[in-house]
């Protein structure tokens, strides 16, 4: 057995719990039926299970859990308390009493990652498989290669903070010394979604509040102006606009069968349908049509460690003057209107920079087989004329 595997039944003996879900040990491998089942249930297996274990230092089967972590920065990590006061009160009779004393000074070499993210990158970030298991887990126990690290709703702690990073601003010692330099932790878009999520599977919202489709009910496209408009606040405009987040990282990460790339988040999908009363159809939701048809392929050229960032709030850097050519799956695993149906990155545009969507979905239907998402959709909408700029103008055009 995998040394992996050996030191997660060893963590979970320990921590006293009688059952371990693996993926690769309890879904039949070489079954396609029983894998094609079991895989549209992970979604409630992450969901439903007590903690999630994320061997985040391990780079295969045989790394291990646990990797030997350098503890002289936890040595002297800050904030700490460096003693004690005894303190008496002129006018009390009461008997003496004792003040802590803390130095609250972050180092920042400790800790670079965390003005930006939760946790350190780790090669489990960039893997397809991997993303509905950080949206669905209530609870993860992450082992990183500085140390070890906890993540829940409620609590985001780590070996250097374990009274918790989440929310917190760490004072930074910078070169000149400027001690009042504050650098605030940042939500990353799991954690976001992770909250968002909570509200939409919660069983108890009323009806309005989770999004059951009315498409069925646009007359014509004035109203579906409106509606697609409106659908920009509330719940479900932060659903529609997180869902967009969450493609644009997950179209960065790698499959090993690129046929999975509807497959892997299915379990996901099929909660946010069941809660939603919308139709996902091979990565875009029907109620969001208009919102999540604008999408184009991400320049080749960008800042490479956004790639497989672990779904950080940070923005991704524009190459201006480089047209990336479309890369598709070969063979077709998605619909070529679908964002899954390009092999890379894709960024979709801004809610805040569209005003009105005037485009009403007449029809849309779509089969998930074992080799992809098969598919066709039919709109109505206004034309307007554009203009093709070939690459070698760009510049020039960009320029004015």
């Amino acid at each position: 057995m995998p040394r992996t595997f050996r030191d997660a039944i060893l963590l979970v003996r320990f921590l006293g719990y009688r059952y371990l879900w693996i993926d690769s040990l309890c879904i039949l491998q070489d079954q396609l039926e029983d894998w094609e089942a079991e895989a549209k249930k992970m979604g409630e297996i992450y969901r439903n299970a007590r903690f999630t274990i994320v061997a985040a230092a391990a780079t295969s089967a045989d790394s291990g859990c646990f990797q030997d972590v350098d503890v002289a920065p936890l040595r002297d990590r800050l904030p700490c308390m460096v003693g004690t006061l005894e303190v008496q009160e002129s006018c009390s009779t009461h008997d003496s009493h004792h003040i802590n004393i803390f130095a609250n000074v972050a180092r920042q070499k400790t800790s670079d990652h965390l003005h930006t993210r939760f946790k350190p990158l780790s090669a489990l970030d960039s893997r397809g498989w991997v993303l509905q298991e950080e949206v669905l887990s209530a609870r993860a126990l992450i082992l990183a290669e500085d140390g070890v690290y906890w993540e829940c709703m409620g609590l985001v702690a780590s070996e250097e903070f374990p009274n918790g990073i989440c929310g917190m601003q760490t004072r930074s010692v910078s070169p000149n010394m400027d001690v009042d330099a504050y650098y605030p932790v940042r939500a990353s878009y799991a954690a976001e979604f992770k909250k968002l999520l909570l509200q939409i599977l919660n069983p108890s919202q009323e009806p309005e509040s989770t999004g059951v489709s009315k498409a069925a009910e646009i007359p014509d496209l004035e109203s579906t102006s409106r509606r697609m408009f409106a659908s920009l606040s509330g719940l479900d405009g932060q659903f529609a606009n997180n869902w967009k987040k969450i493609a644009e990282n997950y179209s960065s990460r790698h499959l090993t069968n690129e046929s999975d790339r509807i497959v892997a988040i299915r379990g996901l999908a099929t909660l946010i349908e069941q809660a939603r009363g919308d139709k996902f159809h091979a990565g875009l939701w029907r109620d969001f049509m208009g919102q999540h048809l604008l999408w184009h392929m991400f320049p080749t050229i960008w800042v490479a460690e956004h790639a497989c960032g672990c779904l950080s709030s940070e923005g991704t850097r524009w190459i201006p003057g480089h047209v990336t050519p479309r890369i598709p799956h070969k063979p077709a695993v998605a619909p070529s209107w679908s964002w899954a149906s390009v092999n890379q990155k894709v960024i979709f545009t801004g809610a805040d920079e569209i005003l009105e969507y005037f485009v009403r979905i007449v029809d849309i239907e779509t089969t998930e087989g074992r080799t992809g998402v098969t598919g066709r959709l039919k709109i109505q909408g206004i034309l307007r004329p554009v203009v093709a700029i070939r690459e070698r103008f760009l510049d020039e055009y960009s320029e004015g």
